[in-house]
């Protein structure tokens, strides 16, 4: 049992999840964001209202230590191009924004939730994760990355 990354994009768009899956699936990209063992998008994205706003959030994430956010050019604040893992995964998050509008938010599941059902009432309270600006400011960038050999790591 590993950790996994917690990704969740806020649906400022205002679409249905079947439309979500329907984008995601119409996209080579978009289509790493799904369960690697199931065709099925819809199955591998849950929607959730919380604070007054619309969400997705991934339930069958990549291991979040692959993601190769311990070793970023903090300096910089662009992605590691020494990490396929990391530029698949920003590339793919590119295309989750730009369908459901954003912005995403990236953590790991030792500390956040998917969702705010997945928060029992006395223990846990809900939040949201890190914004990925936050954590890589130019992680856009990726979207003009030729990658010869994506990869994921579930």
């Amino acid at each position: 049992m590993g950790v996994n990354a917690v990704v969740i994009v806020e649906n400022s768009h205002h679409i249905s999840l079947e439309q979500f899956a329907k984008g995601l699936l119409d996209n080579p990209w978009g289509k790493r964001a799904r369960n690697p063992f199931d065709d099925e998008v819809i199955e591998s994205w849950t929607g959730f209202e919380w604070d007054d706003r619309s969400y997705f959030s991934w339930l069958f994430t990549p291991r979040y230590v692959h993601l190769g956010f311990e070793k970023l050019h903090l300096e910089s604040g662009d992605p590691d191009s020494d990490c396929p893992v990391q530029l698949t995964f920003l590339k793919t998050m590119v295309i989750v924004e730009e369908i459901a509008g954003g912005p995403v938010y990236v953590g790991n599941d030792v500390v956040c939730k998917h969702t705010p059902s997945d928060c029992p009432e006395e223990d846990m309270e809900f939040y949201l994760p890190l914004e990925l600006d936050f954590i890589i400011p130019n992680w856009r960038k990726v979207k003009r990355v030729e990658l010869d050999n994506p990869q994921m790591v579930f």
